[in-house]
């Protein structure tokens, strides 16, 4: 099959390969992606994972394009989103763009290796974490390219072959059920609930073909034992069989960030040149839960009935922070599992107040 590794533009030598992936990217790449993680059972944390992998496999890529020398993709920390990130919700959702907004707003993300040993636990859902301050900084996103959901299969393809690994959000009820192979447009529509049906981060790193079908090579949250030793294959279906949204919702969300180090100042016009065809550039992300993407990650599955009810409940007595207290309230519903939709809004109730306080990190 025809392979090739992205030293230049796909339209240079013809169009894409037939299968290509940052897991083996060729010799004068380094390990743009690391190992597998494994998010807590307990925790919604997948936006928090790939929020930090889409950075460092980002950063990895285009260094290695300027600088023509093998690099490794640093590791940042997780922990340091999970404890300080305030747009976000830790163990109880999040999201890359928000994420990558935030991480500009304030001074950037630090290597693990630097925040993670000045916490008194690794642990990703200890409840009793605070956000280490004066940590070291390394890398930082002054905005994002956001893919536009109408230019399909061939602009996602364009971003990870040129700009690396692709953040997206997906409906990740099917992954409960995977041991392996491609997981249909068939079996995985997006589930026809618009937006609220995405509800899992994850990276795609590239793509190919088995047994006659394209596919998405997809990095999960789950540990190495999930699917295929911690990916999962989503086929690469046609419009025609997914309408706009991709299979399990692929095309509905996906996003890549811009990334210098800290102190490197970008005008408009270079992070624009960022942006490859088929993607908007984004200085800051405004959510609009109505119309855009940008929906909280990691509350899959999800009761829908105890979700509907705790809405109208937030709505009143939140007023305008019903975007922030509707998303805890959908991972309150996911962790608990089914529950009744008084429950949901009194534990929304209480994390809100307690998150003007301390880092939020609660999972119940």
């Amino acid at each position: 099959s025809k392979k090739s590794s992205p030293a230049a533009s796909p339209s240079s030598h013809g169009g894409f390969p037939e299968e290509f992936a940052w897991t083996k990217p060729g010799a004068e790449y380094g390990a743009v992606v690391g190992p597998i993680h494994e998010q807590s059972s307990s925790c919604a944390s997948c936006w928090a994972f790939v929020t930090a992998d889409s950075i460092a496999a980002t950063y990895a890529v285009d260094i290695t394009k300027k600088t023509r020398k093998r690099m490794d993709a640093p590791k940042l920390s997780i922990l340091q989103l999970m404890d300080c990130d305030k747009d976000d919700n830790a163990c109880a959702t999040g999201n890359m763009y928000t994420s990558f907004n935030w991480i500009e707003k304030n001074g950037g993300i630090a290597l693990a290796s630097d925040y993670d040993a000045a916490v008194p636990s690794s642990s990703q859902d200890d409840e009793t974490l605070q956000c280490a301050a004066n940590v070291k900084s390394t890398l930082t996103t002054p905005g994002m390219c956001d893919l536009k959901m109408t230019a399909g299969n061939e602009a996602l393809m364009r971003a990870i072959y040129e700009t690396g690994p692709v953040a997206v959000g997906i409906n990740g009820e099917r992954l409960h059920f995977y041991d392996g192979g491609v997981i249909t447009a068939k079996e995985c529509p997006p589930a026809g609930a618009g937006i609220s049906s995405i509800n899992h981060a994850a990276l795609v790193v590239g793509w190919g073909v088995e047994n006659g079908m394209k596919y998405w090579l997809v990095r999960n949250t789950y540990g190495e034992d999930f699917g295929e030793k911690g990916y999962f294959k989503l086929e690469r279906a046609e419009p025609h069989d997914h309408g706009l949204f991709g299979t399990c919702g692929l095309l509905f969300e996906s996003v890549y960030p811009i990334v210098t180090k800290v102190g490197v100042v970008m005008d408009k016009k270079e992070m624009e040149a960022k942006c490859v065809e088929g993607s908007v550039f984004k200085q800051e992300y405004f959510r609009d839960e109505t119309a855009n993407p940008g929906t909280l990650l990691g509350n899959e599955p999800a009761s829908r009935g105890a979700i509907e009810a705790a809405d109208a409940f937030i709505e009143t007595a939140l007023g305008g922070a019903v975007t922030i207290a509707k998303r805890e309230g959908v991972a309150g519903a996911a962790l608990i599992g089914a529950t009744v939709a008084a429950a949901v809004a009194v534990v929304v109730v209480r994390r809100r107040k307690a998150s003007a306080n301390a880092a939020f990190g609660e999972a119940e």
